[in-house]
């Protein structure tokens, strides 16, 4: 099994959690992510708090609708196309 599918795999086990409001997982998940999403928004925006203030919106968006995103596109796409 190939590290991406590890990932999908892991991230759909996050989703069915989260769905049942659960903040521990969404937590796990922010911490699984929030590092390279912050790296890679750096190179479009140029104030550090801009980052982090559009890295938390996203994960806002995503506590907020994940029911809806759910399935639709591997996490890992889906915060980088954001």
């Amino acid at each position: 099994m190939t590290a991406d599918r590890v990932d999908t795999i892991a991230d759909e086990v996050f989703f069915a959690t989260i769905i049942n409001d659960n903040r521990k997982a969404f937590e796990q998940l922010f911490r699984k992510y929030d590092g390279s999403m912050c790296h890679y928004a750096a190179t479009y925006l140029e104030i550090g708090e801009e980052v982090e203030d559009t890295i938390q919106d996203i994960f806002i968006y995503l506590w907020n609708n994940c029911s809806t995103v759910k399935g639709r596109t591997p996490l890992k796409v889906y915060f980088f196309c954001l």
